[in-house]
């Protein structure tokens, strides 16, 4: 017997109609979920498209920025390079008609510190025998041009060899001999911007005062466009002429590894690369953090400041944190390495405090942003002077009074000191200070 045996026909199809619509009904809530979900991944589909583009105009924004900036660069080389070749193009025609052999206008030195009296001339146009060698080259207030600058007078010299205040440097830079010479002071209005030289007159004759006269006559429109272009410290810069600044405060930091040739012996170039990679993506990753930028890359080792490309606060604290952390983080890179069987590798830091000088070196094409001073030799010099043999962290003397008493540190015997700086104090960062910390940075005896 059936389980429907009993049951009349009338029933049964009333269970079967309810089971239909049970079954309809699930069906619907199942379609109605489907489309719910379906409309729910469509409204995450548009957000994600939204997002998407919303990032796609971020990039395109920035790429536009990008090009606004190079093209504002070129047009600003474009304008100083046409304003350097119109200074040259009137100094070649005052050339000629004073019919010298080559000539020069000295200019002070660049300063981006006011108030201060020019202490050197440099060449900002030269035309003529040896003048590409005299490029750079810097000329003292006590010279001819010197004095020309400073009495507003000119000078006709026969013979200038002859002057107590002469200096053979410039003619053996260049390689010639000056016999004859003209100087001219730049004047615009009251104030001296500058001196033209004008060296040699051809045929071996001499200066006289009408070679003045019409040199003179031609300088008040040259002098304009000199004292346009030096108004602006920053337009040296593309004549390979480095303008004075004033010091800032800054704290350098130096990293490297020891014994890493074990990298090179063990593993293929592209194997020790990575393994490179991972201790400079982790150790500068730390600096970043703690607002350091990274300066540059030295083989297995790095350089890092505090406070130079944007201000940092307590920047000296926050460089022997990071270090103190870095020396963690390259624990945790060891103990992956060892995984892989490399030998055990050391990792040094030297730190420095102190004033500093923001520079541009390198070759005229590849220029990078740097910084020079004595805290970064120290720092240097600290990292070499780290023992080879464990992860340590050395600190300058500046620095230890600067950061102590936030950390523990201990100064270096005198026999660890032979050949450093002036033999000057060094201390090894122990670890955050505290309750345990005794004044001066030192741990409590």
């Amino acid at each position: 017997m059936t389980m429907f045996g009993q049951l009349s026909t009338n029933e049964i199809l009333g269970i079967v109609a309810s089971a239909i619509a049970i079954v309809g009904a699930i069906v619907a809530v199942t379609a109605y979920v489907v489309r719910l979900q379906g409309q729910i991944r469509e409204a995450e589909l548009k957000k994600d498209l939204e997002r998407t583009k919303a990032e796609a105009g971020n990039v395109e924004k920035q790429y536009a920025e990008l090009r606004a900036r190079h093209q504002e660069t070129l047009r600003a080389g474009s304008y100083l390079a046409g304003k350097k070749h119109a200074i040259d193009i009137e100094l070649a025609n005052l050339t000629d008609t004073v019919e010298a052999s080559s000539s020069s206008i000295l200019v002070p030195a660049p300063s981006e510190v006011g108030g201060e009296e020019p202490s050197e001339l440099v060449f900002l146009s030269l035309l003529g025998e040896g003048s590409e060698k005299l490029k750079g080259v810097r000329v003292s207030m006590e010279s001819i041009a010197g004095s020309v600058f400073t009495t507003k007078k000119p000078r006709i010299l026969h013979d200038p060899r002859r002057e107590s205040t002469v200096s053979n440097k410039t003619d053996a830079v260049a390689n010639i001999r000056t016999e004859e010479m003209l100087a001219l002071p730049m004047l615009l209005g009251a104030k001296c911007i500058g001196v033209a030289e004008f060296i040699n007159k051809t045929e071996n004759r001499q200066f006289d005062a009408k070679d003045q006269q019409n040199a003179e006559r031609g300088l008040a429109s040259l002098s304009a466009k000199v004292a346009e272009f030096v108004q602006d410290p920053n337009n040296f810069i593309q004549l390979g002429i480095t303008p004075k600044t004033k010091p800032e405060e800054a704290t350098v930091l130096f990293g490297d590894l020891s014994k890493s040739s074990m990298l090179l012996a063990r593993f293929d170039a592209s194997a020790a690369l990575d393994f490179l990679n991972e201790y400079f993506e982790t150790l500068c990753g730390i600096a970043i953090a703690h607002d350091g930028a990274i300066d540059k890359f030295i083989g297995d080792g790095f350089m890092v400041t505090f406070n130079v490309r944007r201000a940092v606060a307590q920047h000296e604290t926050k460089a022997v944190a990071a270090a103190l952390e870095m020396q963690q983080g390259f624990a945790e890179v060891m103990r992956k390495w060892k995984v892989f069987n490399i030998p055990v590798i050391y990792n040094r830091i030297g730190i420095e405090s102190g004033p500093v000088h923001k520079a541009e070196m390198g070759h005229s094409l590849y220029r990078q942003l740097t910084v020079m001073g004595e805290p970064v030799n120290l720092a240097s010099n600290l990292c070499d002077l780290g023992d080879r043999d464990r992860n340590v962290i050395l600190i300058g003397d500046n620095l230890n009074r600067l950061v102590s008493p936030q950390f523990m540190t201990r100064p270096l015997p005198p026999e660890k000191l032979q050949g450093f700086k002036r033999n000057l104090a060094a201390y090894e960062v122990i670890s955050p200070g505290g309750a345990g910390a005794a004044p001066g940075g030192r741990p409590a005896t």
